[in-house]
């Protein structure tokens, strides 16, 4: 019984050791961040400029049909105080 008791034991320290990882380091120095900002700048330099030029070519195609309701509006709305005004 007792060498029963020692195997559960062991087999329990061992399932406990081994499913216990340390913990990884996630902090950088400055001298990581400095070197990593540097790496991805020049990594992403052709992706950022594709990407902005999708951005500018996409805000240019959806930015004329949502402001021209408003742009409308405000001429209404200014048009309608000049003439309160002039009268």
């Amino acid at each position: 019984m007792k060498l029963v008791i020692k195997y559960c034991f062991f087999v329990f320290g061992v399932i406990l050791f081994f499913s216990c990882e340390k913990k990884e380091r996630t902090e950088l120095s400055l001298e990581e961040k400095v070197l990593y900002d540097s790496l991805k700048s020049q990594a992403f330099k052709d992706i950022r400029s594709k990407t902005d030029a999708i951005c500018a070519n996409i805000s240019d195609s959806l930015l004329p049909p949502t402001q021209t309701p408003f742009m409308r509006l405000g001429w209404q709305k200014s048009n309608s105080s000049l003439k309160n005004e002039k009268r």
